[in-house]
């Protein structure tokens, strides 16, 4: 069995010859991740998200992982507010409208691998959520991680509150017209809808 800390992020990598008997298991409080690498080839890894933050047992790559006190990608147990957990590996995340068709809805895509979803045993690169009410909040954690953001369902309101975490991360504004405020050291907001904090690296669009 693996234990992580309390109130820390704690991240499970289990490399393609790896394997745990027991359970491995987030600890109190802080993001917890699992990631999976692909056998096939050297990296890249496979996040998984979690069907709850309860125990489960999932089954990927030949190896079957049981797990527990890991928080879901997407986080929508807080009334009026989403929270997007990265890993401790380096993720490149697009933030955008699910389906410019229909409103009310937002999607996190994985441009460096997909997801495996552990409810239904699936690979998917998109995980959608209905507009939050109130805050969006993005904590990617360690690694060299990128987000950037796409176009918006036009219903979406909510204020965007990004931490990058450790390592060098990568905020991408909209193909769009963008207002960068750089409020302190790797900090500051973005078209007043989104405070970053940890973002080593700002792109602008090509609006």
């Amino acid at each position: 069995n693996l234990a992580g800390s309390d109130n820390s992020q704690d991240g499970f990598v289990f490399l393609a010859g790896g394997s745990i008997s027991g359970t491995v298991t987030g600890g109190n409080g802080g993001p917890d991740s699992l990631v999976v690498e692909d056998p096939a080839e050297e990296g890249p890894f496979t996040m998984i998200n979690p069907a709850s933050s309860g125990t489960g047992t999932l089954t990927l790559y030949g190896k079957t992982i049981t797990y527990a006190g890991l928080e879901p990608i997407v986080d929508t147990s807080s009334a009026g507010a989403v929270v997007i957990h990265g890993s401790v590996y380096d993720d490149a995340l697009v933030l955008e409208d699910k389906d410019p068709s229909a409103l009310g809805e937002m999607q996190i895509r994985n441009t460096s691998d997909d997801f495996f979803d552990a409810a239904t045993g699936s690979f998917v690169s998109t995980l959608s959520f209905a507009n939050p009410a109130s805050t969006l909040g993005i904590l990617l954690g360690w690694g060299e991680d990128s987000l950037t953001l796409g176009a918006f369902d036009p219903g979406f309101s909510a204020a965007i509150t990004y931490e990058g975490g450790g390592g060098l991360d990568t905020v991408a504004g909209a193909d769009e017209t963008n207002r960068w405020s750089i409020t302190g050291v790797n900090t500051g907001t973005l078209n007043t809808m989104m405070t970053f904090n940890s973002a080593e690296n700002l792109t602008g669009g090509s609006g």
